[in-house]
Parts: C-alpha cells; structure tokens; sequence
C-alpha cells in the first residue's frame, strides 16, 4: 500500500488476516481430533482479537487505524478504507460498528466510480497522476474493495446494527461492477479489471500513465509488469 497517509506501522489488515488463520488452524485442528492444538489456537485468536481492538481503534474517530511502530507512537490522523478489514473475519464487537457510516459519506470513501482507499476529507488525500504508479493515497483499488464489500456482508448477515442498510451494499456493489470496464481507441467499452482507479470518472490511472511513460510513448515492459500485477489480484476481487 505505497503512499498511504497512515505509512507503515501495526494494522487491522494484517492482524485481522492472523486472527482468521488462527481461527482456521483452530477447526481443522478440531476436525482431526486435535483438541490441544486448537485450543492453543482458539487463545491466540482471542489475544489477537483483543490486542487489535484495544490498541487500533480510535474511540474518537470511531475507526481502525494505523499505529506506527515505536515507543510513545500514537494512531495516525487519517481513517482508511483497510480499517474495515476485521469485519471480514467478523473480529470487531457490535459497538464497533459505527465505523460503517463512512463507507456512504462523501466526505468519507464513498466516490461514484470506487470506494477510495482514503477518506476524503484528509488534507493529504489525492488523486494524482504524478510521482509512484500505484498510490494508496486515495484512489480506489479493486481488491480493496473487495474485501470491504465482503466485510460489509458480514456485518450485515451477522451484527445488529442500523448504520448501514442492504441498500447501500448494493448500491457500493453496483458500482464496483461498473467500474471494471474499459473504453478502448475505437469506442468500444470491454470487460476489464486494473490497479488503481479514479474514483471520480472511472479511469484506469497506471493504464492511462503507461500510455506516456517512456519518452512521451507506450512502455511495453512496464505495461508487462503492470499486467501481473493485475493478474494476481483478478481472482481475489471478483
């Protein structure tokens, strides 16, 4: 996640991704019979669940933030679009929940072409078509958006709640289809799916900056090593 606000640090992503494999390891262990193994498992799911929720949540902007690494450091100022991850794992407690009325506030991810990966309103969000290729800054990412979507499902079939409603699901999840198009030279509009998005018109941007990157014209070897990258996230986002 190049160019995020919040940098690197200790996040809901990762701890949410261990919480859930802690989970997993725990049933297949249970599955054999293996009774010791997933009860040192199930622990560490708890501790993980416990730890993400009491050192990553900010009680004041009601959202899971990044805590750079280091004595005394304190949660980043800017709420992003993986802080919803937990809910993929169904990790968070019910009053944690609050959390989801940024996914339909302008002023928060809600874009017409693409959730973005930074709330809006941050002083350092950007759409920008300078500087590194793949910014996590503000445009809108597939694969993130995958994964709050299914967060978003989770919360919905398995919490109660009234912030959001399985309107607004639909709603996000319209829009997340419709934006995996492209228009080609010759006016034709074919299935497709990228790397960052402009979350305003729907352009494709490391695309649109490929067609300039080396000497005012097409790179075909950075257009090859955008390509895998691609690839490798097509499966997770649909």
């Amino acid at each position: 996640m190049e160019v995020s606000i919040g940098g690197s640090g200790y996040r809901a992503t990762i701890n949410a991704y261990m919480y859930g494999d802690a989970l997993a390891i725990a049933r297949i262990a249970e599955h054999f019979g293996r009774k010791d193994v997933a009860a040192r498992f199930l622990a560490k799911a708890a501790e993980i669940r416990r730890l993400t929720q009491e050192k990553l949540w900010d009680p004041a902007a009601q959202f899971f933030k990044v805590l750079p690494r280091g004595e005394g450091s304190q949660l980043s100022d800017a709420r992003e679009l993986h802080g919803y991850t937990p809910w993929y794992f169904n990790l968070p407690d019910r009053d944690k929940s609050i959390a989801w009325k940024q996914v339909v506030d302008r002023r928060g991810f809600y874009a017409p072409f693409g959730l973005t990966t930074a709330e809006q309103r941050h002083p350092k969000f950007a759409i920008s078509y300078q500087g590194h290729e793949c910014q996590w800054n503000g445009p809108s990412w597939p694969f993130a958006t995958a994964i709050t979507l299914t967060a978003m499902a989770n919360l919905l079939n398995n919490y109660r709640q009234e912030v959001v409603q399985g309107s607004d699901y639909f709603a996000l999840l319209k829009i997340y289809t419709k934006a995996q198009h492209l228009k080609r030279a010759d006016g034709r509009v074919t299935p497709w799916i990228d790397e960052n998005l402009n979350p305003t018109n729907g352009d494709w941007i490391s695309r649109t900056r490929l067609k300039t990157w080396k000497n005012g014209d097409w790179d075909p070897g950075a257009a090859a090593k955008n390509a895998a990258r691609t690839i490798t996230i097509q499966p997770i986002a649909t």
